[in-house]
């Protein structure tokens, strides 16, 4: 079973709450989207991809997973790229090095887990996004729940601020921490 699902919701304590909170405030197509995320057993939200820089093709995908029962996230794909890796950041003796994520990421119930800049993060490999492009599916492959197609917006280069994920010399650079930008509206 797969569901699409919009990008933004909230996260409260039980899933039923959540539902008629939620729902109270959206579309009736962000009903439908909202209700079969919650439904699905890992609630994903704030959802947002970072196009790849001016002549890269290494895209990042941002975004927080909660879960009432606990879970864990296998892996993430697009249609806008040929390969994705769940990716951490390691102090090696105080220098920072991104690596991959083998075996999946724990999602501890009750406990939201948070995908971002100088920590957890998904690498979309061979990125394909069109300049015009304001949004793309992603979708999460999970240990028990089913696997969940959400749509997250895309981040260009222009929406950055200085705080630029380093694609140059993966592996290598310093973590740069978050630019304190709010990428979600909630409902």
């Amino acid at each position: 079973m797969r569901a699409i699902l919009s990008p933004f919701f909230i996260t409260v304590a039980t899933p039923s709450l959540a539902l008629a909170l939620t729902l109270s405030a959206c579309s009736d197509r962000e009903q439908t989207r909202t209700a079969e995320n919650i439904a699905a057993g890992v609630i994903i939200s704030d959802a947002r991809v970072r196009a790849p820089l001016p002549g890269q093709n290494i895209a990042v995908a941002y975004f927080t997973l909660d879960s009432a029962n606990g879970d864990r996230l296998l892996a993430v794909s697009s249609p806008i790229s040929e390969r994705a890796e769940l990716h951490t950041h390691i102090d090696n003796n105080g220098i920072i090095r991104m690596r991959p994520v083998n075996g999946g990421i724990d999602i501890p119930a009750g406990k939201p887990v948070t995908f971002k800049q100088g920590g957890l993060h998904v690498m979309l490999f061979e990125s394909a996004i069109a300049q015009d492009m304001q949004d793309v599916s992603l979708t999460f492959d999970f240990e028990t729940s089913d696997d969940v197609t959400i749509i997250a917006d895309i981040m260009t280069h222009d929406s950055y601020g200085s705080g630029d994920h380093n694609t140059e010399g993966h592996g290598s650079g310093a973590a740069k921490g978050e630019d304190n930008k709010s990428y979600g509206s909630g409902h």
